[in-house]
């Protein structure tokens, strides 16, 4: 997908006018292998790896006639491909109610020496669980939770291009909690 963002600019390559300004960004292409295995009766296995073009994210540039050289803002990102390793199980409790539990791996498509305060980015761990409560033949509810935890990272980012020695040091930790619900119903 690429995309194109139209807006206003203000900062020092344009003498701190408010200029129009363009930013053209294109996402990654995603492949994904993935498998359902039903063992027996009680108990499945499921599993996926997933690759993101990652690479094709190299740099932030907003462009405008009205900004020094055309440039407003340039900013390396240099992104690598990466990859999530995902593995699973669904326990068929009984007619009614399914639970399942997961595990992936995730990796950041950050180098670290290009890692930035602005997209901070590490390697994550998913651990997921859920549910499924059969209504009728025709209609569930699914339930979701799961937590990302996001590897402790350095952050050491020159604060107006990547080999300025006036430098950001720092360090960055995220997690998340995400939950869902859902309603299905065959028609």
């Amino acid at each position: 997908v690429d995309l194109s963002f139209d807006g206003d600019f203000q900062g020092a390559t344009s003498g701190n006018r408010v200029v129009d300004g363009n930013l053209k960004l294109d996402l990654p292409a995603q492949a994904e292998f993935a498998g359902y295995h039903r063992l027996n009766q009680q108990f499945a296995v499921h599993y996926s790896v997933n690759w993101t073009d990652w690479s094709a994210f190299q740099e932030l540039k907003a462009t405008s006639s009205n900004c020094a050289g055309g440039v407003c803002l340039q900013k390396d990102e240099k992104f690598k491909d990466s990859a999530r390793y995902a593995l699973g199980g669904t326990w068929y409790v009984n007619p009614s109610w399914e639970a399942r539990i997961g595990f992936a791996y995730d990796n950041s498509p950050i180098e670290p020496e290009y890692r930035s305060l602005s997209i901070p980015d590490s390697d994550r761990i998913w651990y997921s669980a859920g549910a499924t409560y059969h209504i009728n033949p025709d209609m569930s509810l699914d339930f979701g939770m799961a937590y990302l935890d996001g590897k402790e990272v350095d952050v050491n980012e020159g604060l107006r291009n990547h080999s300025d020695t006036l430098r950001w040091k720092g360090t960055s930790h995220g997690n998340a909690l995400l939950a869902s619900a859902q309603f299905n119903m065959k028609f």
